[in-house]
């Protein structure tokens, strides 16, 4: 009899699995803190139209269950948010035991870091062990946050928040993050200076650095808002773009990945201190560069030098004076 009554679960759990044809899909949204501990699959409502009565007929689910495995829509479903992730299924489709699972409570959270709660909402796969959480705006980035922060990397903030993908692309407004756990540092570590000139520092590493930074650096640079990597390698003209790039993996070679208020290095054992100045940039009657001077004297290629100044134009005609 109790071989018997397993099977016919089994074949019940199955059919239910047939019947919806989306059970092996991860939720995707943002998931409510309050949903029973059991429960099995996830429905994201992707815009106004998947409202309550819709998630009801399209999971065949009573409004009574919707609301009880989803405390936060209320009875009158006025809590419904598009975006938001809703249990649809408990229990892989199967009769649940007479008590409820756990039902995990939080307090509503305020916009800003909070400690010791959960709050509401988050993102999937958010690490259990969480102590600070921060609430993303309009216009963050993961690399935004962790400048704020300064006292974790972005291999700790996509390991605590696994959800905005290697790239940060699901990085969602309005929706909080974890950006601590038990042994982050409160505050950041003591710091050189932060100038718009270089920091020359031998025996220490400031912060913060970009991963990879070269290992023998001896002079480091503080980035200011609208610096460039053209514009640190001219304005020590001790380097060139290649040793930049080098020294300073992270920028990328498009120099797309640099932060401002961030160090860089800009020497190494052996990198002339002053510039030597018969590599002085070469210039035409009248003192006007030409694109061949450019390119020969910060070593990058022609091609380099056109996407990076697009007015530059394709016959290479367009270089003005005093630009």
């Amino acid at each position: 009899m109790h071989i018997s009554f397993l099977f016919t679960q089994g074949l019940l759990a199955l059919g239910v699995a047939a019947s919806k044809g989306r059970r092996l899909r991860r939720q995707n949204g943002s998931v409510n803190p309050e949903v029973p501990s059991d429960c099995t699959w996830w429905d994201t409502a992707i815009d106004k139209s998947h409202d309550c009565d819709f998630l009801e007929s399209d999971w065949d689910i009573t409004h009574k269950q919707l609301v009880e495995y989803n405390p936060r829509l209320k009875d009158d479903c006025s809590g419904f948010q598009v975006g938001q992730a809703y249990c649809v299924e408990v229990n892989h489709g199967l009769p649940r035991d007479e008590d409820l699972p756990e039902v995990t409570t939080t307090e509503d959270a305020s916009p800003e870091p909070t400690e010791d709660s959960k709050p509401f909402p988050i993102h999937y796969g958010l690490i259990e062990t969480c102590t600070s959480f921060y609430k993303a705006k309009r216009g963050d980035t993961c690399n935004r946050i962790i400048a704020h922060y300064k006292t974790f990397d972005f291999a700790d903030f996509f390991k605590w928040n696994p959800a905005v993908e290697e790239d940060c692309r699901d990085l969602w407004a309005d929706v909080y993050y974890c950006v601590g756990v038990p042994g982050t540092p409160t505050s950041p570590p003591t710091q050189t200076a932060a100038t718009t000139t270089a920091s020359e520092t031998e025996s220490a590493k400031p912060s913060p650095t970009q991963d990879g930074l070269t290992e023998n650096c001896t002079s480091f640079y503080f980035a200011a808002t609208d610096d460039t990597c053209a514009k640190i390698v001219a304005k020590y003209d001790t380097f060139d773009l290649d040793d930049f790039y080098k020294w300073n993996p992270a920028v990328g070679k498009d120099c797309g990945g640099i932060w401002a208020s961030t160090y860089y290095c800009v020497g190494v054992p052996g990198t002339p201190t002053k510039p030597d100045p018969a590599t002085a940039p070469p210039t035409t009657t009248g003192g006007i560069e030409t694109p061949y001077s450019i390119q020969k004297y910060y070593k990058i290629t022609m091609a380099q030098l056109a996407k990076w100044n697009q007015a530059f134009g394709a016959k290479r005609t367009a270089l003005w004076a005093q630009y």
